[in-house]
Order: C-alpha cells, then structure tokens, then sequence
C-alpha cells in the first residue's frame, strides 16, 4: 500500500475506520511491520531536489530565445547610433532577468528550509512500548505520541486528545493555536477546519495526543506545499511566459533575415552581371580585338 494511493479524507474517517484502512491499532506496529512499510513507503523526508547556484539560477533566466532577440535588438540599436532606444531595450531585459532570479531564489530558500522542518526523532508506539526512532522511519499507520513542545513530523489522524492545541500558521496562516479533538469533520472541510488532524511541521504548544500517521514524506501537506514551491521555481517570467510566441517570433526574424540576405545576394549578382556584359561587348567590336 503506497502512501499516495491512501483517501485522502482521513479527517472526516472514524478513528476505527482509519485502524482498518492503515492495518494499525492504538498500540501502533511492531518493528517488523514498520521495516517493511518504510521500504514500500521510503523514508519520511522532503526532497529537496539539486540545488542550483544563484549564478546557474541567473543564467538560466537568460536561457530564452526572445531574450536573445530583445539582447540582439538592444546592441543593434546602440550600433546604429540609437543609444537611448537601446539602451531601453537592454533595461527590459535586465529588469526582467532580475525578476525571474528573485523568484527563483526565494522559492529555492523557501524549499529549503521546508526541508529543515521535519525534527530528527520522533515518539512512537512500537510493539507495545513509547519508544524514540529517528524521524524518517515513521510510516502511515505509525502511532506518534505528542506533547507540548513536539513538532508533528507527519500528518496523523488524532485520537485520545487531551487539549492538544497546536501552532498551524506555516499551513493555514493563523495566528492562534488551533484546538484538536477526535472526531470526525466534514469530508470537505479546508485545511484550517480539519480539526481531527494533525500535520507535518506544525508544533504543539498545549495538551497531549496520540495520533495514526496517515502520509509521509513527499504525501503530507507540507510536501504537497514543498512540490508547490519546486514549480513555482520554474515559473517564467512576463517576457518568457509564452515561450511559443517567442519561438515564433524568433523564427520569423530569422526567416526575414535569411529572404533579406538572399535577395542582397541576387541583387549583387544581377548588377555585376550588367556591368560586365556591356563592357565585354564593347571590347568585342573593337577594331583592336579583331585583329590578329
């Protein structure tokens, strides 16, 4: 069973209904059970992709074929005499690069330090005993043991909750703890509502609970934010959105150019020719070229 592949509802599911659909119990897995899933689930980390060097990230920006025409035009008409057209040209594309780069740039910190929210050990239930393991082992049907001070390292369907109140604001963007009970909630609910739930990132400030690990890893909201972000890196800027009409355009200026060339090619040609006829004629019938 792939993580993935698990409803996605666990916040409107009974507590009971979720045992069954995780194959778990309140006295969580053994460490058998646990070994195996972590090798058909893989380990309980965010990826976060390779990395890029902010002069990589830049050069990127300018990996365009309408940059290259705006850059060509803007040296063009500084050459032709027309510096302030040119130089007007070249400040778009300077100020669009810039864009693209500050993006990308914020995205990239923001991944990680996504990445970095995921604690290093975790409290769980394992063969019958609270027991430490290292963060990236937890697996869905997982039981975590939270306290005050603990940071959720995956998102868990709760159960035997205690005035849990947990600090949500990096998902939902409250500034107040939301409080957590066990039961069910609206299958529609949005993610601020889902009051059943606890996940990925979040910290607990107050009470206690128990909670059945649902997803991990690239599976939980904040993966889900994280691959977010990763596209976002990606995003084009307004000269390079539509990267078709560059195209196009770029294919245009360089079949005008190549028609321009050929046609100066056969208009040199047509005139070398006409100049050259007449005066071979005339050396024809000269007297001096039909002597022997």
């Amino acid at each position: 069973m792939n993580s993935h592949d698990l409803p996605p509802s666990w916040h409107a599911l009974s507590v009971e209904q979720v045992f069954g659909e995780l194959r778990s119990s309140g006295d969580g897995l053994t460490s058998a059970q646990a070994q195996a899933r972590l090798r058909t689930h893989g380990a309980n980390r965010i990826e976060r992709g390779p990395r890029r060097g902010a002069l990589k990230i830049l050069l990127r920006q300018l990996a365009d074929p309408l940059v290259y025409v705006l850059i060509a035009a803007g040296l063009i008409a500084v050459l032709m005499g027309k510096i302030t057209d040119g130089l007007v040209v070249l400040a778009v594309v300077v100020i669009n690069t810039m864009v693209g780069f500050v993006q990308e740039m914020r995205a990239s910190k923001a991944i990680e330090a996504l990445s970095r929210m995921v604690p290093e050990q975790a409290t769980v239930a394992r063969d019958g005993d609270a027991t430490a393991v290292p963060a990236h082992e937890l697996v869905p049907g997982d039981v975590l043991l939270l306290q005050p001070v603990d940071q959720v390292c995956a998102d868990v369907r709760l159960f035997e909750v205690n005035a849990l109140q947990v600090e949500e604001a990096m998902l939902t963007g409250e500034s107040m703890p939301a409080g957590k009970h066990e039961a069910p909630v609206e299958a529609d609910a949005v993610l601020g509502d889902r009051r059943s739930m606890a996940f990925g990132g979040t910290l607990a400030v107050a009470g206690t609970a128990k909670g059945v690990v649902t997803a991990t890893g690239a599976g939980t909201e904040l993966g889900r934010i994280s691959q977010l972000l990763s596209e976002t890196a990606q995003l084009e800027t307004p000269l390079t959105r539509r990267r078709r009409l560059a195209r196009a355009i770029t294919l245009g200026i360089v079949t005008v150019a190549a028609l321009i060339f050929v046609v100066g090619c056969c208009a040199s040609i047509r005139c070398s020719t006409a100049r050259w006829r007449p005066s071979r004629w005339r050396s024809l019938r000269s007297p001096k070229a039909c002597r022997p």
